[in-house]
């Protein structure tokens, strides 16, 4: 019977190994870009193109940060990354509390809310773009209609701003309105009733029974949101290319806009492996807060 377990104990450890070779391969492929990109940002952008190392020091970041493009970029991303998931949280704080009353025609509104994550951001980006668009698109349609004068979208630098920040929300607010309704669902209806027989309303009962409980899922929605904010790309592909004037320009679109139209393969590797760094930093700083506030519960 010993000899039964031990043969079945290493079988499974054998297909678990197995099991996890395609992971080994992801990241290893994953280490392997990261470092190549590390190399790259100290190297000259002439011996990139030839395919030899030449030592360049920090020239390359020193000239990244120097760049005033590059701090209108940086002001950018941050401005949208906190813009976008301030408005996702309200709009999730707001959608998942009415769903979670369950009533007449939540499962359809569920449905809904889930479609866009059903689309790829290309997709939802030209879709966008179209509807966006000046002359014929549908938004300045119905604008019209009420008697009101559109804006170009996609050509003025305050609307272009706007019009990336909507597609952004649009894009990622039905993963925050899910993990919000899945955390408020597991708070017991017996408990709200409990708080409005002791006197609370339902904002009361909200804010001081209902919101605490969603303290975790929120800072899982801040660890996968800002670095996927931070790194935003095809959005702005798609709808503005960097544009009017680099006003929605962010910095992985300054990166493809430096390796691959500039031919400045090193300042972009800098400014890429930058950008890791940052996110890298957020990552760090949210985990370290979340296991503060986990051991002081």
């Amino acid at each position: 019977m010993k000899r039964k377990r031990r043969a079945l104990g290493r079988k499974n450890k054998r297909m678990g190994m197995l099991l996890c070779v395609p992971a080994m391969v992801i990241v290893a492929f994953a280490l392997y870009t990261l470092l190549y990109a590390l190399v790259m940002s100290f190297n000259t952008n002439m011996g990139v193109v030839q395919g030899h190392f030449e030592f360049a020091g920090f020239d390359n970041y020193i000239e990244t940060l120097k760049s005033k493009e590059m701090r209108s970029v940086i002001g950018n991303t941050l401005l949208y990354a906190a813009a976008t998931i301030l408005v996702e949280l309200g709009i999730g704080l707001l959608v998942s509390a009415a769903l979670r009353k369950n009533v007449k025609g939540s499962g359809i509104a569920k449905v809904c809310i889930i479609l866009p994550m059903m689309m790829a951001s290309i997709a939802s980006g030209t879709i966008w773009r179209w509807m966006f668009t000046d002359r014929y698109g549908v938004i300045n349609y119905f604008l019209n209609f009420l008697h009101i004068d559109g804006p170009m979208w996609l050509s003025e630098k305050m609307a272009a701003k706007f019009a990336v920040l909507t597609v952004s929300v649009w894009t990622a607010a039905p993963f925050v309105i899910l993990v919000l309704l899945a955390s408020i669902s597991s708070v017991s209806d017996d408990i709200i009733e409990a708080a409005k027989i002791d006197g609370a309303n339902q904002f009361q009962a909200y804010w001081y029974i209902i919101f605490p409980h969603l303290r975790s899922a929120i800072a899982v929605i801040l660890l996968i949101r800002i670095p996927d904010a931070l790194k935003m790309y095809d959005i702005v592909y798609i709808l503005t290319g960097g544009g009017p004037s680099n006003s929605t320009q962010v910095i992985s679109y300054y990166v493809y806009n430096q390796g691959f139209k500039q031919m400045k393969f090193a300042e972009a590797s800098a400014a890429s492996f930058l950008l890791f760094l940052v996110i890298a930093a957020f990552t760090i700083l949210l985990n370290q807060i979340t296991k503060r506030r986990k051991g002081g519960a």
